[in-house]
């Protein structure tokens, strides 16, 4: 019973890797877990092979000779039709412009070497749903969708330029009591038309955002729903929204477009503190030096208190609350991570005890390998003891790992709340 189940469970796994020595590490830790594979060094091959071996998952490194690793998938999510097929982009490329080419390119997944075995096992375990198969009975909707519009189209036209078709046609409108008449019983026609095809419209293909994040809730137990759009200070958000909790701390997964419409994705828990401490982390880059410089802060916050004096509510205290900002970053007092992160704070004390936390500052050396651009901040909400934890990540992210990366974090940090008495009482692990 238990061979069958695993057979069952089985899935084909295409390697296309020109390193022989990354090829043959990946195809063991494939067989380890019971999967088949098969391998190739080139992408001509690699099709070829394809043909054959029908793979469910491809691990398909980039940087290929004779064809890179963009066309092979393209072709192999070609060749696939409705065939179930994950594309994963297994390659030592990891910035934002290349992972934006493999989604391009037709890749489900972008992941950067090397992949340990846990990795792999993730990889390998996730569901395939890029959408849902094409039926005969949804081919025959598209078609006489499609069909309806045309024809609703042609009476419109005939509606309109009734008298040069009836010249045109020989056609008598007496016959239909007239010009009146006839362009009434056109309009009814075209009415009807356009009835009759929204009724039979096919149905709308999920997007890839809530395929992904539909799958990911389901993996973590939480619910998913789709929030009408609103505006607030990140800009435009709503959408596909995922929520769960984490030790009794509501967490929530979401994503925004600002007004130049950059998107971003956004993973928040709201919690009430015992402690009193804000801080603001981001990798250390050259951008991240400027924009969080003492000189640009010290202009910004002057604004902001001019705008609080001219608006007479200076009890808003926004300015205050962020005046940390404008101070020099704090060392951690761990080389790895003074090196790799910015941190601001407004209590240096707090904000080391809770970022050297074991789980949380291997959850930040992780998320710092693998994805570059993200933010984690901890902000007073205005109402004493309310604060928001939130990562922040350039773009809609839609790789699994990404999520998992970011709700482990945020996990993290939940736990480090309780462990070391941050929460106040009212929240239920605190109670």
């Amino acid at each position: 019973m238990a061979s069958s189940a695993v057979a069952a469970s089985s899935k084909r796994v295409l390697i296309v890797d020109d390193n022989a020595d990354s090829a043959l590490g990946l195809a063991e830790g494939v067989r380890l877990l019971g999967h088949q594979v098969e391998g190739a060094f080139d992408g001509p091959r690699a099709l070829l092979l394809a043909a054959r071996f029908k793979p469910t998952i491809a691990l398909v490194d980039i940087g290929l000779p004779v064809m890179d690793g963009y066309e092979v998938a393209r072709r192999l999510r070609a060749r696939s039709g409705s065939d179930p097929l994950r594309l994963v982009a297994v390659t030592g490329y990891g910035e934002d412009a290349n992972r934006a080419m493999s989604l391009e390119a037709g890749f489900d997944l972008h992941t950067v070497k090397p992949v340990e075995l846990e990795g792999l096992r993730s990889l390998l375990s996730l569901k395939i749903a890029r959408g849902w198969a094409i039926t005969p009975g949804m081919l025959l909707r598209r078609l006489l969708h499609n069909l309806l519009g045309l024809l609703s189209i042609l009476v419109l036209g005939a509606v309109i330029w009734a008298p040069s078709l009836a010249a045109l046609t020989g056609i008598s409108l007496g016959e239909f009591g007239g010009l009146a008449q006839f362009r009434m019983m056109g309009a009814g026609a075209f009415v009807a038309l356009l009835v009759l095809r929204y009724v039979i419209r096919p149905p709308r293909q999920p997007s890839r955002q809530s395929i992904a994040w539909g799958e990911f809730a389901g993996a973590i137990g939480g619910t998913v729903a789709e929030e009408p759009p609103s505006f607030d200070s990140i800009g435009w958000a709503g959408g596909t929204t995922v929520r769960w909790n984490s030790g009794g701390i509501p967490v929530t997964l979401s994503a925004s477009r600002d007004t130049d419409r950059n998107e971003f994705t956004h993973v928040v828990a709201d919690a009430r503190l015992a402690k009193s401490f804000q801080f603001h982390v981001t990798p250390e880059t050259m951008i991240a030096k400027v924009l969080l410089s003492n000189q640009l802060w010290s202009i910004a916050l002057k604004a902001v208190k001019e705008g609080e004096r001219r608006s007479g509510s200076p009890g808003a205290g926004v300015a205050e609350r962020l005046a940390f900002l404008g101070d020099k970053e704090v060392l951690l007092g761990d080389p790895m991570l003074d090196k790799a992160l910015l941190v601001k704070t407004d209590t240096p004390s707090l904000a080391r005890e809770f970022l050297l936390d074991s789980g949380v500052s291997y959850c930040l050396q992780e998320l710092y390998k693998s994805w570059k651009g993200w933010q984690l901040s901890l902000m007073a909400r205005g109402t004493t003891g309310e604060y928001r934890l939130t990562l922040m990540m350039p773009g809609t992210m839609l790789d699994p790992q990404g999520l998992d990366a970011g709700r482990k974090l945020i996990e993290a940090s939940t736990r480090c709340f309780a462990d070391r008495g941050f929460l106040a009482s009212s929240n239920p692990k605190a109670a």
